[in-house]
């Protein structure tokens, strides 16, 4: 109708305007997100899982070096082993530790580097008995190791408990698993030469022979000392 007021306006809608301006922003964010990801980056599990076959690789090359008397490369490869298996941190990786610091300390021996064969042995002990117990060929076996570091070292009355109890653990072994036992005779022969023993120092040297001969490996260590 002519003359009729005009109908009044509401108050301007400013959310509107709010909500609208937040939904731009978070579309913005996102296309950033989406635009600026890693494109080749691996998963972290494959990673790990490449690592983890590396450090087996590398624990194979370490026992065959061993086995050709290349003692030094086969510490090299279970040095880096070591290392890789330590940064990577994982189930597996702890696994293999319980392989390669026993055969870091048999090589340090198998040098004549007793100090090193202990540190060797003595970061493998605590994870063996976590893992397998006292009571285990591999508990044992690395308790003999580091008990002939010690007595590398001249330190005899530490040796001595650590070589009973892994004498008694090992012979309660089946035949067939025994490994370590020619070592704990060795190191008790030591022992008792130490002591001027010469009766008991005799017996566990025979003793060692034995089994080196059983195993068909003869210690012309064990031998020579017997002269």
């Amino acid at each position: 109708k002519a003359g009729a007021a005009p109908p009044a306006e509401g108050p301007f809608p400013w959310h509107m305007v709010a909500i609208i301006a937040v939904g731009v922003a978070l579309i913005a964010v996102i296309a950033f997100a989406f635009t600026h990801r890693p494109v080749s980056e691996p998963p972290v599990k494959t990673l790990a899982l490449a690592s983890e076959s590396a450090l087996e690789s590398g624990i194979i090359a370490a026992k065959l070096a061993a086995e050709q008397g290349d003692y030094q490369k086969a510490i090299s490869n279970l040095q880096n082993a070591e290392s890789g298996a330590l940064r990577i941190d994982s189930p597996r990786s702890a696994r293999l530790l319980l392989e390669i610091l026993p055969l870091l300390g048999e090589c340090y021996l198998d040098v004549g580097d007793p100090e090193q064969a202990r540190r060797a042995f003595g970061r493998v002990l605590a994870k063996q008995e976590v893992a397998f117990g006292k009571n285990s060929g591999s508990y044992g076996r690395s308790e003999a190791g580091l008990a002939i570091a010690l007595t590398g070292l001249g330190d005899m009355k530490s040796a001595e408990p650590l070589l009973q109890h892994a004498l008694t653990v090992i012979e309660k072994l089946p035949k067939g698993e025994q490994k370590g036992l020619c070592q704990v005779y060795y190191g008790l022969a030591k022992i008792a030469e130490s002591r001027h023993d010469t009766a008991k120092a005799s017996a566990f040297l025979n003793l060692a022979l034995k089994r080196k001969a059983a195993e068909g490996k003869p210690d012309l260590e064990a031998a020579n000392l017997m002269v």
